[in-house]
């Protein structure tokens, strides 16, 4: 499956700078001009298997806390995906930084909203595979949110075998490299899924994130 993104969204990068309401003209145009600059540099790559949730653990991948249960209570299978941008934009980013470090934050927050559109991108063409004969996908849910530990990557990576089929590494303190990298876990159900509680309450970052010090949520 192609994953080429033609084009970043600027409100997604904005909000990532945390950037609460209507920017400044000359804001938005440097995003923008930022989004550009960044796109031919994104070169998302993947990897994602589709696993009966009771065989999960048996594979090495325990899935501990209430929303995970939660998420995946009417589910009979599980779908677990790995997704970066790529080392190419990680590039871009660090070498903007030696010359302007206003210049890699913004670079920073556009390589996040493309990585989110990525992700957006790679779920909705993995639904349109998988869910056929009735089945019904649930929201995404990633290691760190709600009460799934961010230990839960590890394994989870290493199920994927991540590392060798897309170049993700995980350090001792749990940081992928590529930095603009994302595991997801979804699941499949045979009736439609409501959507999961969002918010500040359900989730393991909530003491040190950066958008609530800002005022905003990433929801």
């Amino acid at each position: 499956m192609d994953l080429t993104l033609e084009s970043i969204p600027a409100s997604e990068a904005l909000r990532y700078l945390g950037v609460k309401q209507s920017p400044p003209p000359d804001l938005l145009q440097q995003v923008e001009q930022a989004c550009a600059r960044l796109l031919p540099h994104c070169r998302p790559r993947y990897v994602w298997r589709q696993i009966a949730k009771a065989d999960l653990p048996a594979l090495g991948l325990d899935l501990p806390g209430e929303d995970i249960h939660t998420l995946l209570r009417d589910c009979e299978t599980a779908v677990l995906f790995a997704l970066t941008l790529g080392e190419e934009a990680e590039m871009l980013i660090r070498r903007a930084g030696l010359r302007s470090p206003t210049d890699a934050l913004v670079l920073d927050a556009c390589a996040s909203a493309a990585c989110e559109a990525a992700c957006d991108k790679l779920q909705a063409m993995l639904e349109g595979q998988l869910c056929k004969n009735g089945l019904y996908p649930t929201d995404r849910f990633s290691p760190g949110y709600g009460d799934l530990p961010l230990a839960v990557q590890k394994p989870l990576l290493e199920l994927l075998d991540a590392q060798r089929r897309c170049g993700i590494t995980l350090s001792p303190t749990l940081i992928m490299t590529p930095r603009k990298s994302v595991t997801a876990i979804f699941g499949l159900a045979d009736k439609p899924q409501g959507k999961r509680a969002r918010g500040c309450g359900f989730c393991s970052m909530k003491t040190n994130c950066s958008f609530r010090k800002a005022g905003i949520t990433c929801a």
